[in-house]
């Protein structure tokens, strides 16, 4: 690949330059790729702990002879939610601390 870099003609600057686009286009890709993922991600995790704290709360509030949940798992989903949402917070700290 580089024999025909050189024998078109470019100089080696031209060919720098078109090696660091195309790393620059590669890395976009990534990032663009990544972000996707992320956001993807994202969603999925926002209709689960929305699921999971409807699930909690209709335990919660409905009457007692329809309660599902034991008094271990009603725990359990608290401290999922509750978790979750202190992790969220973090990571959207630290998404803002190390992208300028």
């Amino acid at each position: 690949m580089e024999a025909a870099q050189f024998a078109s003609g470019k100089s080696g600057r031209e060919i720098a330059r078109e090696a660091e686009e195309a790393e620059h286009d590669r890395a976009e890709r990534f990032r663009g790729h990544f972000e996707i993922i992320s956001i993807i991600l994202i969603w999925v995790l926002a209709i689960g702990f929305i699921l999971i704290g409807l699930a909690w709360l209709f335990h919660i509030l409905g009457p007692a002879d329809r309660r599902w949940l034991e008094e271990d798992r009603v725990d359990d989903l608290r401290g999922l939610l509750t978790g979750g949402l202190i992790v969220g917070v973090l990571t959207d700290h630290l998404r803002k601390r190390l992208n300028p």
